[in-house]
């Protein structure tokens, strides 16, 4: 896309300069929010003036809670790909190269690139991201220059590749009730995180329970129909 207006190398100069300081506030910024969000939810630092974390979010930043865990999950992604590179640096010829051309391992840019990152196991998000970023230095690729759509295709590749998701995708076909069987066991983990973190009231628990108990009961119908 162009305007057909020429900049100057002056202004080539200021705007490669201005692109750099968003590029580096951009790259900080959610990390620092997500860090500080986290902390203040470990510790109940809200406790003074709200009840539970999510009320702290929405009535200080109106943030929902879907938000306030996007940002504290990107943040501990990145904890994890630092904490990777700095243990892998002298073990991984790969990272040391990187880390000898750059002086640095980047990390991710962008949120939408760590939100990418998180579809994949803990364990492989670090050296996903590796791959990517070689990858891009490779080919002369500014690491600014990368969209979410260039992670999410390496990221899709990588879960793709993965034993257990091959196994999986296998399986369904001859049993597709796994796949209801793994989003209730995703769905289990939000909750035990939710009941941990937000000490939910009793309505709400009973609420809770109302629901569980008529997920068991539709189970255990199916099970004696089966069973004759």
């Amino acid at each position: 896309m162009s305007s057909g207006t020429a900049l100057t190398k002056k202004e080539s100069a200021q705007l490669k300069k201005c692109e750099t300081q968003i590029f580096q506030s951009l790259k900080i910024a959610f990390y620092f929010a997500g860090s500080a969000l986290k902390e203040i939810r470990d510790k109940k630092l809200y406790r003074s003036e709200f009840k539970t974390f999510e009320e702290y979010g929405m009535g200080k930043w109106q943030l929902k809670r879907r938000r306030l865990y996007q940002l504290i999950d990107a943040s501990e992604a990145i904890v994890r790909i630092n904490d990777h590179f700095v243990h892998d640096c002298a073990q991984n010829s790969k990272v040391k190269y990187l880390q000898e051309e750059l002086d640095e391992m980047p990390i991710p840019s962008c949120e939408w690139h760590v939100r990418e990152l998180l579809k994949l196991p803990e364990e492989r998000q670090p050296e996903v991201w590796t791959d990517i970023v070689v990858s891009a230095y490779d080919n002369g690729i500014p690491l600014q220059d990368l969209t979410a759509k260039d992670i999410k295709e390496r990221v899709s590749k990588a879960i793709e590749m993965t034993p257990t998701v091959q196994k999986e995708n296998a399986s369904r076909i001859k049993n597709p009730s796994k796949k209801l069987l793994s989003c209730l066991n995703r769905q289990l983990d939000d909750c035990r995180v939710w009941i941990e973190t937000s000490q939910p009231s009793a309505s709400e628990c009973e609420q809770m329970a109302e629901k569980a108990n008529e997920l068991l009961t539709l189970i255990e119908n199916y099970m004696n129909g089966e069973a004759k």
